[in-house]
C-alpha cells in the first residue's frame, strides 16, 4: 500500500487508490517548533524537585559490567 501525499502544511492529505485515507485534523494539530517556551520553575524549586535521570550514567554501567565479569 503506497500512500500518495498531496498539498502541504495543514492542507496535506494522503491518498490511496484516489481516496483520501489520511487527513490532518486542525483541532489536534500543534506546531513541532515553538519560538518561545514559557515556564516558571518556582513551584518545582520551592519543593526542591530535581528530575532524576531515566538511565544510569555510563560510568555506572561500566562498573556493573566489570563486576559481572569477575
Amino acid at each position: 500500500m503506497e500512500v500518495k501525499w498531496e498539498g502541504s502544511g495543514l492542507d496535506e492529505v494522503g491518498k490511496w487508490d484516489g481516496k483520501t485515507v489520511v487527513k490532518i485534523n486542525k483541532k489536534f494539530n500543534r506546531p513541532a517548533e515553538v519560538d518561545m517556551l514559557i515556564g516558571d520553575p518556582t513551584k518545582a524549586n520551592a519543593k526542591e524537585y530535581l528530575p532524576k535521570p531515566a538511565l544510569p550514567n555510563n560510568r555506572d554501567i561500566i562498573t556493573i559490567n566489570k563486576k559481572e565479569m569477575m
